[in-house]
């Protein structure tokens, strides 16, 4: 289809949904959707930013909500995609070679295991130390569970710690109802099926409730363009358990626990098996009116075991561990103009495997951690804010990590953000330690000397409330440097067999500048379109293709949701430039030019009373198949509709 059809479609959907609410009310309801309060419209709670709930107009980094209304009518059956038409954000499907599918970064750097990406789901961080990356598959988060996301584009390592380096990712999940009983039931073509029930209860003094959930997934093998399987089944169970109580005035425990159990295909694989379970606590203790201390422990064990298909491959078992445990402080003073927060943290995480470590199975990675954060109010309109972290771990000795924020509030529909940050990405146990030979034609080899990357931030930016704050703007121009990036290299082995091998180096220096623009104007609660609109030029000293090429320089979304008495209208639309890619640790023969994409999303919803819903959802309608990626399956994105019921008991 042409770029012109192309984009008359996004733009009759964009119309559809600004129309709607003209033809949906009266003259009268009509003036009772727009007298909403400022407060409801732009003050939206955010967490993440600075460790501590807080407006948006707060923030000390540039940060983006997706709001539980926003998950439910995007259709999304991935994490990942409910990502995927945020401003400043790279989303590709993906397959890695040891299971892992989705590949998610902020301003550039787009690759297999982004490593400079923080991701927490409720505080906890589920970056895996082993592979330096985020194992999205496999994540013990159902997205029915899902509250909120929050999305921090910048550096945020001060506060979250290394690999915080392009910005930060937390997923929030439901906390326990008063009553609760939910079932759920997907079912798709190409032939997907998910099952999916949620439970839970507050008791009569509201000091003690539980929540519980369920989802069964099976997938069976995409058909791909040529009319063949596209080996890329799973079947997943994921459940959850979260709970509280409070045993004083003042005083919650929260407590976490959850599993994933996944079994899919793997490139030159039979499958892989996965299996990832969690436990977590935490403390929150009221000192005083501005005063609290929180406290967190959580421990987190996996296992992958990739299948082989034939001896002459040699695949195995990986277990990983990870214990974190903190402790934070936060209080006012000066009559409430400074702000501190102050903290400590230790992360300790292990990697087992007999075949991807041979000369030492184990490998184990310490580290620790203190940072303080300030935020001073100068005046009601500048604030200053300023982190100082230093962190200590055995593959990156002492790091340290510094965020300088002014915020200006011209008015109070203006504010200007002025940021400056250094921040640091820890190599992975798996690039320094790796000594693996998965076949007769190459051997891994990992580097002890890898350094972590250094990266510095420059930004500006902007946020404007316009029209009684039913219209956002906002913009940010940013420039990032970093030093001693991390990359993987292929040559001839002198000393064959075998004849290649593959290691890692820090011996590349990268720039990333962009400016990122986004609109969105809300009718009502349940009504708004959004448009936004991102650009990237990566360079480095090296032309390393997956640096300079790795990024789409131009990226366009556009969509909206439209609340129609019992029925709800929801479309996304994106536009990509071309790009270029490679898999990790795989020959150069492997790059791959992926040419402009565009990709629509709708969902139509109908809910004939307040605990019923019918909806029917499409993704990447504009195409029957394309690809994201190059991998050894060549993985194709297929069209998507399935239909689903959604019952409140």
């Amino acid at each position: 289809m042409c770029f012109q059809k192309i984009i008359a479609v996004i733009l009759i959907i964009f119309l559809i949904l600004f129309s709607v609410p003209c033809i949906a009310t009266s003259e009268q309801e009509f003036d009772q959707l727009f007298q909403l309060s400022l407060d409801e419209l732009s003050n939206i709670q955010v967490t993440t930013a600075s460790r501590l709930p807080q407006r948006l107009d707060e923030a000390p980094v540039t940060i983006d909500v997706i709001t539980a209304e926003e998950i439910k009518a995007s259709g999304a059956i991935e994490i990942w995609d409910l990502m995927r038409f945020r401003v400043g954000m790279d989303v590709l499907d993906a397959r890695a070679g040891d299971g892992n599918r989705g590949i998610v970064s902020v301003r550039g750097f787009a690759r297999e295991y982004v490593n400079n990406l923080q991701i927490l789901v409720d505080g906890r961080s589920v970056f895996s130390g082993y592979g330096g990356g985020v194992y999205w598959p496999q994540l013990p988060v159902q997205i029915q569970d899902i509250e909120r996301i929050e999305i921090v584009r910048g550096p945020n390592a001060a506060l979250h710690g290394s690999n915080a380096g392009l910005g930060v990712i937390q997923i929030f999940t439901k906390k326990p109802a008063q009553q609760e009983a939910t079932l759920e039931t997907h079912v798709g073509d190409p032939r997907a099926r998910r099952n999916m029930f949620a439970v839970g209860h507050i008791n009569d003094n509201n000091n003690a409730g539980w929540r519980f959930s369920y989802t069964r997934r099976d997938d069976e093998a995409f058909v791909t363009s040529s009319g063949k399987p596209g080996n890329d089944q799973i079947e997943s169970d994921k459940a959850n358990l979260r709970g509280f109580f409070n045993p004083a005035a003042g005083t919650s425990v929260e407590l976490f626990s959850g599993g994933s159990w996944d079994t899919n295909t793997v490139p030159r694989s039979n499958e892989g098996r996965f299996r990832n379970v969690f436990g977590m606590a935490k403390l929150t203790h009221a000192l005083g009116e501005s005063s609290s201390i929180e406290a967190m422990t959580s421990y987190a064990k996996s296992r992958q075991k990739l299948v082989p298909i034939t001896s002459t491959l040699n695949w195995g078992k990986v277990d990983y561990n990870q214990l974190d445990a903190g402790m934070m402080h936060s209080f006012a003073w000066m009559e409430d103009s400074l702000h501190t927060t102050w903290g400590v943290e230790y992360r300790k995480y292990e990697a087992n495997s007999d075949v991807v470590f041979e000369a030492k199975p184990t490998q184990v990675n310490e580290v620790w951690r203190a940072f303080s954060h300030q935020t001073y109010r100068f005046n009601d309109r500048l604030s200053f804010i300023g982190a100082l972290a230093l962190e200590n771990s055995d593959t990156g000795d002492t790091e340290p990590a510094y965020q300088l924020t002014a915020l200006w509030n011209a008015t109070k529909q203006h504010l200007f953000r002025f940021s400056y940050a250094i921040a640091s990405t820890l190599p992975s146990l798996y690039g320094k330690s790796v000594n693996h030979q998965p076949s007769s034609f190459g051997r891994i080899v990992g580097n002890p000397d890898l350094k972590p990357e250094k990266l510095q931030s420059y930004e500006v930016s902007y946020l404007g409330r316009l029209m009684q704050g039913k219209l956002q703007v906002e913009s940010s121009i940013f420039y990032v440097d970093i030093d001693d990036v991390s990359a993987s290299e292929s040559f001839a082995n002198p000393d064959a067999p075998p004849p290649f091998l593959v290691t890692f180096n820090n011996d590349n220096h990268a720039t990333a500048v962009g400016l990122e623009g986004k609109l969105s104007y809300r009718f009502s609660r349940g009504t708004s379109v959004y448009a936004n609109y991102t650009y990237q030029v990566l360079s480095d000293e090296l032309d390393d293709i997956m640096v300079i090429d790795s990024t789409p320089r131009h990226k366009f979304n556009l969509g909206g949701i439209a609340k129609l008495s019992r029925y709800t209208l929801s479309a996304n639309g994106g536009y990509k430039s071309d790009y270029s890619t490679i898999p990790a640790n795989r020959s150069a023969a492997l790059i791959r030019k992926i040419s402009d994409q565009f990709r629509l999303d709708l969902r139509l919803a109908y809910q004939p009373n307040d605990r019923l819903e019918f909806a029917l959802a499409g993704q990447n309608l504009l195409e029957s198949h394309h690809i994201e990626f190059s991998d050894f399956d060549g993985l194709e994105i297929s069209r998507t509709i399935y239909a689903s019921m959604r019952l409140d008991l």
